[in-house]
């Protein structure tokens, strides 16, 4: 949260930004339904648990 607050204060980009985190959950889903079912799933290939 702190970066945030001075990404928002300095006028410039958070390091941790909106795009990178969704791509970290994109990685988080298909790596859960993968250990569900044993089928790989590509990032992106799972939009719900």
């Amino acid at each position: 949260m702190t970066e945030l607050l001075c990404a928002i204060e300095e006028h410039r980009e958070p390091l941790n930004n909106a795009t990178n985190n969704l791509r970290s959950l994109a990685l988080c889903f298909a790596a859960i339904q993968s250990s569900r079912d044993g089928k790989a799933y590509a990032p992106g290939e799972v939009r719900r648990l």
